[in-house]
């Protein structure tokens, strides 16, 4: 897995709008929703690394049993390659006890991640039965429906609101003024100026949303919510 790259720079060309933005920085490590998923992405940089580190091991190991192959080596010689070799043998035993660790973190991520979205999905369920089931309130003769709000017209926000133990926050249209590359399966990679379906966000800086026809995580502070969008835009979140 590739670590986190450094957010592009915004070029001299951009918008005034755009430069207005300064760089932000991603939420710090959080003990409740966003926990477990700084944890997961820990353990796939330490993993990716020490992968890194065993790969050129070996190749040092290898060049060292060659050059020991073409001459004769001096008792010096032998015990740094036996000490590259054990190195070798302990890298190799602590990828594999990594790689299962960061294996089983991400797994109980995505199991996570599952589990809210079932939640979301029983909540609307339940809010949309109980709609209908409802008794219609019969209108009178003289009145007139008021008319429908940008909202409902453009369809920008859910009107269904999910309320879980560390958020409640209604689901809304956000704008993205910092980018972000997504580094695990359970994250949402950002450009600057996408637009974004807020779904959900945690006390932990992190926010969980829709993009461009895929859902995930990303640092909430790395977008500004937008009251009114064009419908040219709102048809790119999808």
């Amino acid at each position: 897995m590739t670590p986190i790259l450094p957010m592009e720079s915004i070029t001299h060309g951009s918008s005034p709008e755009r430069r207005r933005h300064p760089r932000r920085e991603p939420p710090s490590p959080a003990v409740e929703v966003g926990a477990p998923l700084e944890d997961a992405r820990h353990l796939a940089q330490r993993y990716d690394r020490m992968r890194r580190e065993a790969e050129a091991q070996a190749i040092d190991v290898s060049r060292r049993q060659a050059k020991l192959r073409e001459s004769t080596g001096s008792a010096e010689f032998i015990i740094k390659l036996e000490a590259a070799e054990g190195k070798l043998q302990e890298l190799k035993s602590n990828v594999a006890t990594l790689g299962k660790e960061a294996a089983a973190a991400m797994a109980s991520v995505e199991g996570q991640q599952q589990r809210l979205t079932l939640q979301r999905l029983l909540a609307m369920m339940l809010s949309e039965r109980r709609r209908i089931e409802a008794p219609s309130t019969p209108a009178t003769e003289n009145s007139m429906p008021p008319p429908p709000s940008y909202e409902e017209v453009s369809g920008v926000f859910a009107s269904e609101i999910y309320d879980g133990s560390t958020d409640n926050v209604d689901y809304f249209l956000g704008e993205v003024v910092n980018s972000f590359k997504a580094v695990t399966d359970v994250e949402l990679s950002l450009s600057i100026g996408d637009y974004v379906v807020v779904r959900k966000v945690s006390s932990s800086g992190w926010a969980e949303g829709e993009c461009k026809g895929k859902a995930g995580w990303f640092p909430f502070n790395y977008v500004e919510r937008r009251e009114r969008v064009l419908a040219t835009k709102v048809a790119k979140v999808f």
